[in-house]
């Protein structure tokens, strides 16, 4: 493939960036699929495939490269948001039960901010 070959399928640097950042959230919902009975396994499996596809990654989260109202990009984020949510909706915790959004919320800045300290080598293995 030639480094012009992007700009046959794609109109814009913005096209390419929203099909990568669509196709991170698709494959992120599938990682958290098998774990969606477990927020242990779900955390996990969320931090595992920011460590694994850390380009992706980083381009679903920056939305300055995407368009946001992409119908694909929306519907995978959606989907890989709503498996994260069946991962907090195991936790036996009163207070997570009484405020699931905000349960949600407080898991998804753990396990994003855990990714994204981790790919930016802000804390070590040790």
């Amino acid at each position: 493939m030639s480094h012009a070959a992007p700009a046959h399928h794609f109109a814009d640097r913005r096209g390419l960036f929203t099909a990568l950042a669509a196709e991170g959230f698709e494959m992120l919902a599938a990682a958290l699929i098998g774990a969606r009975h477990s927020f242990v396994d779900a955390a996990l499996a969320y931090v595992r495939f920011a460590l694994e596809h850390p380009g992706h990654y980083r381009v679903m989260f920056d939305k300055s490269l995407v368009d946001a109202s992409d119908p694909r990009l929306a519907v995978a984020e959606a989907a890989a948001a709503e498996e994260l949510s069946r991962g907090v909706a195991s936790l036996r915790d009163p207070k997570a039960r009484a405020d699931p959004g905000g349960a949600e919320l407080a898991a998804w800045s753990l396990v994003h901010g855990f990714s994204m300290l981790w790919l930016n080598d802000a804390v070590s293995a040790g």
